[in-house]
């Protein structure tokens, strides 16, 4: 069981905890792991682009064949569905590992990632490794949250502010600060 007060405390005293929790709903269903018990990933192709390029290694020689897991620009609903996530994260794995395990937002919280030496870890496997108990996962999430300075929307239930940063650009077109808001007045 996840005590979003002791997750809300450690990140600020001033955090409901019905605020994390209606942000691990939105984010994952409130769950950080699979029915098989592997840690619920969202895997970006469009990150396993870029991260390939950050390593100097061309996607376009990997295009054929892995269409489904490798492409430059984001597309909406090209995902498939969340238990297929694990699967493709290995098929990419096979081109790059670590790229690939770069491309996937990780547990309850869905972090990115790319976001692993700004969190504080050695490697991105570091990171991934800590995905896939509940005490890395939230580890994870409040690192992310003091590294990036959302706190303080976290505090004020601005949930416009947070998910814009949180989720980038699109997060209102989602509707994650709407859904962020209601849930949280459910909770509350």
């Amino acid at each position: 069981m996840i005590d979003y007060k002791q997750i809300a405390a450690s990140i600020s005293s001033k955090v409901e905890p019905a605020v994390i929790q209606a942000v691990a709903e939105v984010e994952s269903q409130g769950d950080g792991f699979l029915a098989s018990g592997e840690p619920k990933i969202l895997f970006e192709p469009h990150i396993f682009w870029r991260s390939l390029v950050k390593r100097n290694i061309d996607p376009n020689t990997y295009v054929k064949g892995n269409e489904d897991i490798l492409y430059k620009n984001w597309k909406q609903g090209a995902y498939g569905s969340i238990s297929s996530q694990p699967a493709r994260q290995r098929k990419a794995m096979k081109i790059n590992i670590d790229a690939a395990l770069e491309a996937a937002s990780y547990g309850r919280f869905q972090i990115l990632g790319e976001n692993w030496k700004s969190l504080g870890y050695n490697s991105i496997q570091e990171m991934a490794q800590d995905s896939k108990t509940d005490e890395g996962q939230i580890k994870m999430f409040v690192r992310y949250i003091k590294t990036n300075g959302l706190t303080k929307y976290l505090e004020t239930k601005d949930f416009k502010n947070f998910a814009l940063r949180y989720n980038g650009s699109s997060a209102e077109k989602n509707g994650y600060p709407k859904k962020m808001e209601d849930l949280y007045n459910k909770l509350h």
